[in-house]
């Protein structure tokens, strides 16, 4: 059976030799006509054969003709031939990617649309068709342009050819004209609208791909009926990318049953595109939903698509396809325990890199590392903790980032948000997990530079999340520094982050508890207790606000934070609810953690300060033997694991209780108990104004329970010690040694005159 190959190689050969024969003057149309049906035949001969020598035949042969004068081109079929010239160009340059083809199909068609405008437009739908003929032709070139190089500005040019020929044939009442021009115009837009993370672009995308969805077009042109519920499907996913949960579900929903419509009409060649991006649409809606069965099915697409692919594929189609197998997979992974399928996210985006050129693909290799430092977050998270396993996975994540920022420009929003909300929350993780806070600027910068340009109301998850990790940094900056200007920038990011909020979110707990944090800082630095009353209702409100089944040690946390914050409120409300709160709240914390654990250990440590203030304000000495019990369980317990710090504050919180209740009973021996205590958390932190006052406070009351000078010699030796270290400035520390000290020192004195006259 002869194949369509060899009647085209036939045809081709009839049309040259019957032009051979004809004599130009004698019949110039039937010769015309004769060199335009040889390039038509050549043209879909290297469409069969995939090769660029026919191509190359037909445009030199064409070229020749048309600068022929013995041609004698009638207008019409000249207008014609410009066209298939241009077209001829076009079709080169895209299968050898040579720019140079490219540039010359613009020139051809650029200087035919000129000749058009240049003559005075008839009534007749010809002029329009040939206008809209043109400008269509010149929209698909500029749309070559831009899959080679990734040049903006050639999108933007066929967008604007494509909607010039849309209303060319619109106005000419051509309507199949019309459908090849909004498939094309759609395509377009989406690529534009996908590249701005323009959510009207790729609206008026979707609308014009609906517009193509008839019945009708099904029914004679299904190839094009299937393109448009691609072409669809891809607006609604782009559409859908920035926006909350709530509102991109129906969209992505709409995107699946568009793709799934399309697989059945889709022929084998297209199968594979139409698979691809259904893959696609199922992970991003998956993955919103925590979806496990539609990722999944992502992950079955792409891994079928990958085992299917002929070796005559282009490997570009191979590498994008590992690309959004590596997303699914990513995602799939985000809902496990293990790391097994994040492992293998890292290892197929690490063969994309490996195959992508920078320059060339810029996007897939941003798309790429934004992957990669995904799956080093997702990892990290699991590691939880401060230690260095986690700390290098937080550096993995830091630097695929950085790479994926670096070839990401603000133009491209959606990824410019991504990346640099990621990376100021992967530098904040990291500072928590190696305790080295020069990384908080870095992280500052990246939070600022992602909502200078993101829109709160369209893109609420992102401008929640960056105010919320801006917030977060500052206030730690703004604790470390004291800076109270930093510290209300803290708080107003954080009242930002719940502004952008919806609610009802599951998130809002977490949002409130860190606006309470900084609050609470801002308070402990500000007069007045203004904001720690803020930061207590905050608190109040966060743990009102959180969703069963939360983690224990998230909600330690917020008790713990909220039991210290009313503590501290105390101190200007003097309002002893604040502290039968703050005693409330420690104790339950105490209760969800396991017992002799660092947080078991700093909740009785609070609870041991609560109890202590209120037994000493009401002098209740039952109160005070119960901070001291505490205290006894939090120092057995900061002993066994070690934390010398947290170990000399609780001896010297139980010093002081047992000073109080010691001095409140009038009672030695626990006095000298206290004095012990003293003694021990001076040893463990000698610098601590505190501990040291405490100590010859202690040593002073002691003193009257035990005859002699040695306890007020030693609370003597203890304040003139202070005195000389404590720096000038520290007025109000250096009166109170001074004033203690001049007590001590007459009570030595009177103590030494009755020795004496004993």
């Amino acid at each position: 059976m002869t194949s369509p190959i060899s009647y085209l190689e036939r045809a081709a050969t009839i049309f040259r030799d019957v032009a051979a024969d004809i004599d130009p003057a004698g019949a110039p149309l039937f010769l015309c006509r004769c060199a335009i049906n040889r390039a038509v035949c050549l043209q879909d001969l290297a469409t069969r054969t995939e090769q660029a020598a026919p191509l190359r035949l037909a445009a030199q042969e064409l070229r020749a003709h048309l600068d022929n004068p013995a041609f004698n081109w009638p207008p019409s079929e000249r207008l014609t031939a410009e066209i298939k010239l241009g077209t001829l160009y076009r079709e080169i340059g895209t299968m050898e990617k040579s720019v140079d083809f490219l540039e010359a199909s613009l020139e051809v068609l650029q200087d035919h649309l000129a000749g058009l405008a240049s003559v005075a437009p008839s009534a007749s739908s010809t002029s329009g068709q040939d206008l809209g003929n043109a400008h269509h032709e010149l929209g698909l070139t500029h749309r070559a342009v831009y899959d080679l190089h990734n040049l903006q500005p050639s999108l933007h040019a066929a967008v604007a050819s494509f909607r010039a020929a849309l209303a060319h044939r619109d106005l000419a009442r051509l309507p199949t004209k019309s459908e090849e021009t909004r498939n094309q115009l759609a395509n377009a837009l989406n690529a534009l609208g996908s590249d701005q993370g323009s959510a009207d672009l790729l609206r008026e995308a979707a609308a014009m791909s609906r517009s193509l969805l008839t019945d009708d077009i099904r029914g004679r042109n299904a190839s094009m009926w299937r393109s448009n519920q691609v072409n669809l499907a891809t607006s609604l996913a782009s559409w859908a990318r920035p926006l909350d949960t709530a509102d991109a579900a129906p969209l992505l929903e709409e995107a699946i049953a568009a793709l799934r419509l399309a697989l059945s009409v889709s022929d084998e060649s297209r199968r594979t595109d139409t698979m691809h991006n259904l893959g696609r649409a199922l992970e991003l809606l998956g993955s919103r939903r925590d979806n496990r069965e539609m990722l999944e099915e992502s992950v079955a697409i792409y891994e079928r698509l990958l085992a299917d692919y002929p070796a005559s594929d282009p490997a570009i189609r191979h590498m994008r396809a590992k690309r959004n197998y590596a997303q699914a997979l990513l995602e799939l992974g985000h809902l496990e325990e293990g790391t097994d399928n994040l492992i293998r996210a890292i290892s197929q985006l690490e063969a994309v890199v490996a195959f992508f050129k920078r320059d060339e693909f810029p996007e897939e290799w941003r798309n790429a590392y934004l992957g990669i430092g995904r799956c080093y977050m997702e990892m990290a998270h699991r590691a939880d903790g401060a230690n260095e396993e986690s700390a290098a996975l937080w550096t993995g994540a830091i630097d695929a980032l950085t790479i994926a920022l670096e070839v990401t420009t603000r133009a491209e929003r959606v990824f410019w948000i991504d990346i640099t909300e990621r990376l100021s929350r992967s530098l904040c993780q990291r500072i928590e997990a190696t305790g080295d806070e020069r990384d908080f600027p870095l992280a500052i910068a990246h939070a600022r530079a992602g909502l200078e340009i993101v829109d709160p109301v369209r893109e609420t998850w992102s401008a929640t999340s960056l105010q919320n990790t801006l917030g977060m940094a500052l206030r730690k900056v703004g604790a470390k520094t004291g800076d109270i200007g930093m510290l209300r920038e803290a708080v107003a990011a954080q009242r930002a982050a719940v502004a952008c909020e919806p609610a009802g979110s599951s998130q809002i707990s977490g949002l409130l508890q860190n606006l309470a944090l900084a609050l609470s800082i801002l308070g402990s630095h500000e007069p007045g207790g203004e904001s720690l009353a803020e930061a207590a209702e905050m608190f109040r409100q966060s743990l009102a606000t959180r969703v069963e089944g939360s983690a224990n040690r998230k909600l330690t946390a917020v008790l713990m934070d909220y039991g210290s914050t009313v503590r501290h409120l105390w101190d200007h409300s003097q309002n002893v609810a604040d502290l039968d709160e703050s005693m409330d709240a420690y104790a339950r914390a105490a209760s969800l953690c396991q017992p002799m654990t660092s947080s078991w250990g700093t909740a009785q440590h609070g609870r041991g300060v609560a109890l202590r203030i209120k037994g000493q304000v009401t002098e209740d000495a039952d109160l005070l033997q119960q901070a001291v019990d505490a205290f006894d369980q939090a120092i057995e317990c900061r002993f066994a694991l070690g934390e010398a710090d947290n170990l000399a504050n609780s001896r010297n919180s139980l010093g002081y209780a047992l000073m109080v209740l010691g001095g409140m009973r009038d009672d030695g021996p626990t006095l000298q108990r206290a004095v012990d205590t003293l003694r021990d958390a001076v040893a463990g932190d000698s610098q601590s104004y505190a501990v040291r006052f405490n100590l010859a406070n202690g040593l002073t009351l002691l003193a009257d329970h035990v005859p002699g000078l040695v306890h007020l010699q030693e609370a003597s030796a203890v304040l003139i010690g202070m005195l000389r270290t404590l720096p000038p400035h520290e007025n109000g520390r250096r009166a109170g040694c001074q004033e203690l000290l001049d007590e001590v020192t007459q009570r030595i004195l009177g103590r030494q005159f009755s020795m004496g006259l004993s």
